[in-house]
């Protein structure tokens, strides 16, 4: 059972010592006591801390930020939409976006001269 516990540590690097002292049924102090006499490392190691951009798919190292700074946060907390009178772009901001869609409001406007022209003169 001695062989397995450091085998155990050695093939799943990442597992704490309750972890392992769970599979082979014994304590995590029983564990650190095998792996100190067999000179390995009790110490696990650390996951990398990351997280994926929801627009480029790439890595974000050391943060757990939704997107990168720069053209992907852009990108994903504004999105461009049009007027439904005179047909102009321009950015509107993606929580303002998602609650109109929420409260179902299917038209947006680019001033309140717009709005009221396609409301009461159309």
């Amino acid at each position: 059972m001695i062989a397995e516990i450091v085998q155990e540590r050695y093939e799943n690097r990442y597992a704490t010592l309750r972890e392992i002292g769970e599979k082979f049924g014994v304590t995590r102090q029983y564990v650190h006591k095998v792996l100190k006499q067999n000179e390995v490392p009790t110490l696990r190691l650390k996951k990398d801390r990351f997280s994926i951009c929801l627009i480029c798919d790439d890595r974000i190292m050391d943060s757990m930020a939704k997107v990168h700074q720069g053209k992907c946060h852009g990108e994903y907390y504004y999105k461009i939409v049009r007027c439904d009178n005179c047909f102009a772009k321009w950015h509107m901001k993606r929580s303002v976006l998602i609650s109109k869609i929420k409260r179902k409001d299917r038209h947006g406007y680019c001033s309140r001269s717009c709005y009221i022209k396609h409301r009461f003169y159309n």
